[in-house]
């Protein structure tokens, strides 16, 4: 139970991983602490855990307690990434608070300031190393992708989703049955360009984690 509390998506799903869990799990993210949240090893950061519960609550409609949740994350990150005028430099955990804060300040219609952190956080992830994994560049870019999302900024998340779809190891993260099927995706649904894309994904055949023959 506290590994499936402590990850906040499955592999490229953002809102599917919350609708899978058990809803010992689902009851245990709505009541739970931070104590508890602590005490039983799911993580120890306050942001972490704030991040968590946001996930949480947006994806089970709970918006008023989601807003919350990323008022919390401002307090907290803000004063972290006031201001930033040093070129990008990709740091694991600087880059994902940066990340939180973005889609805290996009859930709370700070579009300018969402704007600023996504769009250095997608700098900073395209300097990773690793394909196809949690904390690859794959991973960065569609969570930036749906932050571009919660922002209208639906030009910006579909080029990003072709991003994916060009490189090396594009997986799971870009299959065209979880950009359907999961709801961050909604909003570009009715999009022509999402559409084009997930033609030309069906048209090449992509499976999770490699191209069918």
């Amino acid at each position: 139970m506290v590994w499936i509390i402590g990850i906040n998506r499955g592999q490229g799903a953002l809102s599917l991983w919350e609708a899978s869990l058990p809803n010992a799990a689902r009851l245990a993210k709505d009541t739970l602490t931070f104590a508890g949240f602590v005490r039983n090893g799911i993580g120890s950061g306050t942001d972490q855990f704030h991040l968590m519960k946001l996930h949480h609550f947006t994806f089970a409609g709970k918006r008023d307690r989601a807003h919350i949740e990323a008022d919390s994350i401002v307090r907290l990150l803000e004063p972290e990434f006031r201001q930033t005028l040093s070129p990008p430099t990709y740091r694991y955990e600087d880059s994902n608070r940066r990340l939180a804060l973005a889609e805290a300040y996009a859930l709370l219609n700070r579009a300018s300031d969402a704007a600023r952190q996504n769009d250095r956080f997608a700098s900073e992830v395209r300097l990773r190393r690793g394909n196809g994994n949690f904390g690859g560049v794959e991973d960065g870019l569609s969570i930036a992708g749906y932050v571009d999302v919660l922002m209208g900024r639906n030009d910006q998340a579909i080029a990003k989703l072709r991003e994916i779809a060009r490189r090396p190891a594009p997986g799971s993260w870009i299959s065209p049955a979880l950009l359907r099927a999961d709801l961050a995706w909604v909003p570009l649904r009715n999009d022509p360009r999402f559409q084009q894309l997930l033609a030309e994904l069906d048209s090449t055949r992509h499976v999770t984690g490699k191209e069918a023959p």
